[in-house]
């Protein structure tokens, strides 16, 4: 009979023991799926969440004395989560809304799964010990993700990202500072209430070492969101009146807190301009902000396009992931110096208004204000101390600040909801350990048989759940890096084709990250020599095609998916003609969405050059010109455009203005401009373009070829030789052809 009693107890255990399996995902990079630092880290946690949720309803079948406590936090969460369900429902896209994609892998299924954390930690974290074992062993993995920054900063490693911000395994110099940030906080809070002088002396350690690491980061809207929190938070300690030794002493580390922080951004603001500053690639990136900086202005210019998008939908938004559509609709061409495609405003609150309107802000605010609100209920039931009570305002507070210029991940999502649940636990606790209940022996044959139906239906539930949201997935992820392999490896066509095939064919949420894949690489697949002859390129186009027009005739679909088509119809005219109206009219409708968007004009305009039409090629670079003046690439865009249709004036014109733009030519540019010289047999104006990029690029062998090759074109037999030697003492491979071009020279026979 006490079988059930014992079934509960050994369910708790392995409960609690398997939330600990979620803690050491931030270490893991999944290098076999595609973006390994997202992937398989949610993977990862969905998968051991729908496991423990498996325990969690056998738990509840067998005990009350489990089931969430229905707290005022726990019904904002569960409003939340159902306006969103109804935003996401009614939107734009409910498919991806409900699967996201595997860039971000967020939706209403990774909500949902942070949502059963939740009610998951909530329900067997019961006494502060738990709180405290699970907060300081995610504070150990913190350390081991901040070791491998500091090993970036010393060279040990290098940054997953690039350039010279850390970003530790998190693969993202914001995620990690975000991610630190909490565990700088826990130990705060910790700290306080530690007895053990060793482990305070300990987490003082590591509160400094990975506030080093968070600066290393660069991130200014964490770092400026920690340091307005922290002034605020010294004067807040500052002010109050001590009633005990501890509280004095911490009046003077507060007031000492203040001192140093005006000295600090004192000599700051009078040294800003100074070379040490400026050179410093931490320091450097804080006295670069202004409302002059490009990254600034972006983002004024994407969170004016995002309130549009709320102003057409107000209530409920567009649904989750459908951000696209408002980027697309209200483009502001003077974006063009930032990323070429945004799903995010780069603002929480803004997004959440985008994702399930105001409604759904509304319900996301009200979950912070019931977690802030449990801090200030704890405070005033005498659980926590005035010093705590601090510590955890101020970590949302810091979280509430750093959101208005990023957006939510997994980890910080994961350490929120932690956040949440522990200030919910706080603001219930029992002063006083529960009495004993003594167990009701003639119920427990009843809740084993309960728990027993429980567990088998929701165990298979889970099972389905598992492979069609997780297995399949993962298995459509890493065919897809087999996929990009074989292209990288120089597979055949053939070879790359099936290996995109077989990703596609799981018919998963990542065929969609596929099909993209697919596009990005199609120019470069059938223009490289030794993959496959012309049957095997034409195969392949009509492949790429057929995949890209699943995306584009699907429900709202998306500019970038359009102008992708027109692009790989544009590149398969060689093979089929008749691509050219197809070309048309995919771009046409991606004008219909995105009537701003410069590449689309771009696009169009080869389309109809190709097609032979160049006046109507000159007046759609002429009105991508005209939307923003100040884009250098819509000039010598439309200075190609020219070139080719034979107006002279109009392309002087067009690059007199790309020059006044940009004052020197890359190697890049010069060589699309002699392609487009060369169309027009025009060797007057490719020989100055070498003229020119000699003198920029002195030591290009290529140039000094070129420019040979040009010069023997123009008669010029004694400076096409000086210019071919050259090339060959640039570039010792290139003697055999060096001789051979001189040799081929000498034997032309002079007119």
């Amino acid at each position: 009979m006490l079988s059930a009693y014992l079934a509960e107890s050994r369910l708790s255990a392995l409960l609690k023991w398997g939330l600990f399996l979620l803690l050491p995902l931030p270490l893991y990079i999944s290098s076999s799926m595609l973006f390994p630092f997202i992937t398989g880290r949610n993977f990862g946690f969905r998968i051991i969440v729908e496991l423990l949720v498996i325990l969690w309803v056998g738990l509840l079948a067998l005990s009350k004395e489990h089931w969430p406590r229905l707290s005022w936090l726990t019904k904002s969460v569960i409003l939340f989560l159902f306006i969103v369900t109804l935003a996401d429902i009614l939107g734009a896209n409910p498919y991806r809304s409900f699967l996201s994609n595997y860039e971000r892998m967020e939706g209403l299924v990774a909500l949902i799964h942070m949502a059963l954390f939740f009610m998951l930690i909530s329900s067997v974290f019961r006494r502060f010990s738990d709180w405290r074992l699970y907060l300081y062993s995610s504070t150990a993995i913190s350390i081991l993700v901040a070791s491998v920054g500091l090993a970036q900063k010393f060279g040990l490693t290098t940054s997953y990202q690039g350039g010279v911000r850390v970003d530790g395994t998190i693969g993202n110099p914001a995620y990690l500072a975000s991610y630190l940030m909490f565990h700088v906080f826990f130990l705060l809070f910790l700290i306080w209430r530690e007895r053990q002088a060793w482990l305070r002396w300990s987490a003082t350690g590591v509160i400094i070492f990975e506030l080093y690491i968070i600066y290393l980061t660069a991130t200014r809207g964490v770092i400026l969101a920690m340091a307005t929190v922290a002034g605020l938070l010294a004067l807040y300690f500052a002010i109050r009146k001590p009633v005990e030794r501890r509280e004095a002493a911490l009046r003077r580390t507060a007031l000492a807190v203040l001192a140093a922080g005006v000295v600090v951004i004192g000599a700051f603001l009078v040294f800003r301009d100074s070379s040490f500053i400026k050179t410093n690639p931490v320091l450097g990136r804080f006295a670069s902000i202004s409302a002059e900086e490009r990254t600034v202005q972006s983002r004024f210019l994407i969170w004016r396009m995002a309130w549009e998008g709320v102003k057409e939908r107000p209530v409920l938004g567009w649904g989750q992931e459908n951000f696209y559509l408002v980027f697309n609709k209200y483009f502001n061409p003077k974006l063009w110096s930032s990323e070429p495609w945004f799903d995010r405003s780069h603002n929480v609150f803004l997004d959440w208004a985008i994702h399930a309107g105001l409604l759904g802000l509304l319900a996301y605010l009200a979950v912070l204000f019931f977690g802030v609100k449990n801090v200030w209920t704890a405070w005033r039931g005498g659980r926590v101390s005035f010093y705590e009570a601090g510590i955890l305002g101020g970590l949302f507070g810091v979280y509430f600040f750093q959101n208005l210029f990023v957006f939510d991940n997994f980890q910080s999502y994961f350490l929120l909801f932690l956040t949440l649940g522990f200030s919910d636990y706080l603001a219930h606790a029992e002063t006083a350990p529960p009495k004993p209940v003594r167990p009701d022996y003639s119920l427990a044959a009843v809740r084993m048989r309960n728990a027993w139906i429980t567990l088998g239906v929701a165990g298979t539930a889970v099972l389905i759940s598992l492979y069609v949201l997780n297995v399949r997935p993962i298995m459509a992820s890493r065919a897809l890096i087999q996929a990009l392999a074989k292209f990288n490896q120089g597979a055949a066509i053939t070879a790359v084709q099936s290996a995109f095939e077989k990703s596609i064919g799981y018919g998963t949420f990542g065929s969609g990250e596929a099909r993209e894949q697919l596009a990005s690489l199609f120019r470069s697949v059938i223009g490289a020599e030794g993959r496959g002859g012309d049957d095997e390129k034409k195969k392949f186009n009509e492949f790429t095609i057929r995949e890209m027009r699943v995306l584009t005739e699907a429900p709202a679909p998306d500019a970038k998916h359009l102008l992708f088509l027109g692009s790989i119809y544009n590149a398969g005219l060689t093979l089929n003609p008749a691509y050219a109206g197809e070309a048309m009219a995919a771009l046409q409708r991606a004008l219909q969405l995105s009537p701003t968007k410069q590449p689309i004009y771009f696009e169009l305009a080869s389309t109809q050059l190709a097609l032979g039409n160049g006046d109507a090629a000159m007046q759609l670079m002429e009105k991508a010109v005209s939307l923003d003046p100040s884009f250098p690439g819509a000039h010598l865009n439309a200075a190609f455009a020219a070139i080719l249709g034979g107006e002279t004036d109009v392309a002087e014109r067009e690059l007199a203005a790309y020059r006044d733009l940009v004052h020197t030519l890359d190697q890049a540019t010069i060589q699309r401009l002699i392609e487009a010289y060369l169309r027009s047999n025009d060797f007057a104006k490719i020989k100055l373009l070498l003229l020119e990029g000699i003198k920029t690029f002195p030591e290009s062998a290529e140039l000094y070829g070129q420019y040979a090759a040009v010069l023997a074109t123009l008669g010029d037999k004694e400076g096409a030789k000086q210019a071919a030697l050259r090339a060959g003492e640039l570039d010792p491979k290139l003697k055999p052809e060096v001789d051979k071009f001189i040799q081929e020279l000498d034997s032309q026979t002079p007119l």
